[in-house]
């Protein structure tokens, strides 16, 4: 999991100009609501309170199947 959220943050910085440790703990801060099941995670945010700049960097969209999770992960947003 720790190279997905590496992955991500090398794309914020490219995307965004952020420094990646800045759009990792700027996306962590984001208030979501958790689903969790067997094989399935989705994380449900707002829309508005999203940051451009992570949209910008790409990291609003669904990771999907992730081998190394084990997990489906899904992003939702109202």
């Amino acid at each position: 999991m720790d190279a997905h959220l590496a992955t991500g943050a090398h794309a914020a910085r490219r995307g965004a100009r952020l420094p990646p440790r800045a759009a990792l703990a700027l996306a962590l801060e984001l208030p979501a609501r958790l689903r969790a099941g067997a094989g399935r995670v989705e994380l449900q945010f707002a829309l508005a309170g999203l940051p451009l700049a992570l949209r910008f960097a790409g990291l609003d969209r669904d990771p999907g199947w992730l081998p190394a999770a084990g997990s489906d992960i899904r992003f939702r947003f109202d």
